[in-house]
């Protein structure tokens, strides 16, 4: 069923409920002729809305809603960059770099009232086109403005999203690549036994343990319990449940190797000498990569080494 238009719907009252979005909606006129429109679950909290609007005519604070339309882009996304990085666990991996390609696209000064749909979707083709980034890159970008301009609704900064009618490319990128077992997997170790000493072990506890790297890296000792022959894996997944994971022979062992040389530091994976000695490894793209070349095994990541794990 379409839902009812809105000049048939009267909002006088209070919050009207559409069946067909299955929620309640609610609409404020302010006397400068702007308007303020919410969609709630709840009756409850839409009607909280509509009663907080209706005081703020009463009593003449509805102008403070002009002054937010002042609110720039730049000055709203900084607001947006306090909130996510309290907030958001993939700030400084998803979210910054979508904020900044929104600000660039849009220009930094516009006023957030004056950003449209149509400003987004040159942002999308340009990033695209110009910027030569996959549409799946494009996708996420075009996510992160969306919750944006969600969270500026919510601060009361706009009263709509602009992003809501952009249309996202919805690239498939499932790609399952996984280690022939007799021959790419033993090539690869051989090639990473060559160094730096902690890529093979890295590589053997991956496939052992489906670990995401990050995992890998921020281990700690306290976390590896041999008596249990188990790994405590504590707020460090991606969906942010601890996990206990059971150790097979393999993994027991590397780990017993490890413990022989890298025991009497935190981490599992430390730099061994230099000023950094005792700090953990943070990065093995580079060695990795250069095991991947060395050892002729064409289109393969180090997040591929999950999938073999799976396999």
């Amino acid at each position: 069923m379409n839902p009812m238009p809105r000049k048939n719907r009267d909002y006088s009252t209070g919050p009207v409920w559409e069946p067909s979005l299955k929620r309640w909606l609610a609409d404020v006129m302010f006397p400068d002729g702007t308007r303020r429109r919410r969609r709630f679950r709840r009756q409850r909290d839409a009607q909280i809305w509509w009663a907080a609007q209706q005081r703020s005519l009463e009593d003449g604070s509805w102008t403070a809603n002009t002054q937010q339309n002042h609110t720039t882009l730049g000055a709203a996304i900084a607001r947006y960059k306090e909130h996510s990085k309290a907030h958001h666990r993939s700030f400084s991996t998803y979210v910054a770099n979508g904020l900044t390609v929104l600000e660039q696209a849009v220009d930094a000064d516009v006023l957030l009232t004056e950003v449209t749909t149509t400003d987004i979707e040159r942002m999308k083709l340009k990033r695209l086109d110009n910027d030569k980034v996959s549409r799946s890159t494009v996708d996420k970008n075009i996510a992160v403005a969306k919750s944006f301009f969600n969270w500026c609704i919510n601060q009361d900064l706009v009263n709509s999203n602009p992003v809501k009618k952009v249309k996202l490319f919805h690239e498939d990128n499932e790609r399952v690549r996984f280690l022939d077992p007799e021959t790419e997997y033993p090539n690869l170790l051989a090639e990473a036994r060559k160094g730096p000493w902690y890529v093979e072990p890295i590589i053997v506890l991956d496939v052992n343990t489906g670990l995401r790297r990050g995992n890998l890296l921020c281990l700690r000792w306290d976390q590896v319990d041999f008596s249990r022959r188990i790994i405590r894996i504590e707020s460090r997944t991606k969906n942010g449940c601890p996990v206990n994971l059971p150790m097979n022979d393999t993994v027991f062992q590397t780990l017993g190797e490890l413990k022989k040389k890298t025991g009497k530091h935190a981490y599992v994976f430390v730099h061994l000498a230099g000023k950094f000695e005792g700090q953990p490894i943070t990065d093995i793209k580079n060695a990795f990569n250069a095991a991947v070349r060395r050892g002729k095994i064409r289109d393969f990541r180090f997040h591929d080494l999950r999938h073999t794990f799976c396999s």
